[in-house]
C-alpha cells in the first residue's frame, strides 16, 4: 500500500491541514479549535490586574481600530452591492427604452412611407382628373398673331 492509503481520513467537521513542520504520521485532528489565542471581553480586559495600563490601551485600540474597520468593509461591500443591483436596474430600463426607440422609428417610418405613398395617389389623381387638351406642338412664337 502507498503512503496514502495507509494514512486513515479524518472524522467529518476536524481539520484536514497540518502544521508544516510536523510529518504525516505526527498529525493529529483537532476538533473544534478556533485559529489565535483565547480573546477576554474588553471590560474583563479593562479590569484584568494582570494587565498594565499600556497593555489595555493597546488592546483596546487594536479592537476599536479592528471594528471600525469591519464595519467600513460592511459598508463598502453593501454599497458596492447597491450599485451592481441599481446598474442591473439601468441596464434592463436602457434595454426597453432601446426597444420602445425602435418600434417609434419603425412606426415613424411607416406613418412617413403612407404619407408620401398617399401624397402621391393624390398628385396623380389631380392630374388624372385635369382636363387633358389635344393641342398640335406649336413653337414658341414671340410674336402673337394680330387680329
Amino acid at each position: 500500500m502507498s503512503p496514502k492509503e495507509a494514512t486513515p481520513s479524518p472524522p467529518p467537521g476536524t481539520s484536514t491541514s497540518a502544521p508544516p513542520s510536523t510529518s504525516p504520521s505526527d498529525w493529529e485532528p483537532q476538533i473544534g479549535k478556533k485559529r489565535g489565542r483565547p480573546r477576554m471581553n474588553d471590560s474583563e480586559i479593562m479590569h484584568d490586574p494582570g494587565t498594565s495600563k499600556e497593555t489595555k490601551s493597546k488592546i483596546i485600540y487594536r479592537r476599536k481600530y479592528a471594528r471600525e474597520y469591519r464595519e467600513k468593509i460592511r459598508a463598502d461591500l453593501q454599497t458596492k452591492e447597491e450599485l451592481r443591483e441599481m446598474l442591473i436596474r439601468m441596464e434592463v430600463e436602457n434595454k426597453q427604452l432601446k426597444t420602445t426607440l425602435d418600434d417609434l422609428r419603425s412606426e415613424n417610418h411607416r406613418i412617413l412611407n403612407n404619407l408620401v405613398q398617399s401624397s402621391l395617389a393624390l398628385q396623380s389623381l389631380a392630374v388624372s382628373r385635369a382636363p387633358f387638351v389635344q393641342q398640335p406642338f406649336l413653337p414658341f412664337n414671340p410674336f402673337p398673331p394680330q387680329p
